[in-house]
């Protein structure tokens, strides 16, 4: 029951892992939705083990599409 997020996030990165812009959104949208499913719950702080990862792994992903649009000119 509790692993349940972690293989929706699995099965996300293996979808997206071809089109890096797809991944990116996606993730910055999981994030998105943690941190406001959060907030009045929980202390800040308790949050961001689960919704900083979320986040560097957008930017990764963003990161690496900007990376190989810039490789291919």
């Amino acid at each position: 029951m509790h692993l349940i997020p972690s293989y929706i996030l699995i099965i996300v990165l293996a979808l997206t892992w071809k089109w890096e812009w797809i991944g990116g959104i996606i993730f910055l949208i999981l994030d998105i939705i943690y941190f406001y499913m959060m907030a009045g719950r929980v202390n800040i702080l308790f949050s961001l083990p689960i919704g900083l990862p979320l986040f560097l792994i957008s930017i990764m992903f963003f990161v690496g599409y900007f990376y190989k649009r810039k490789m291919v000119k």
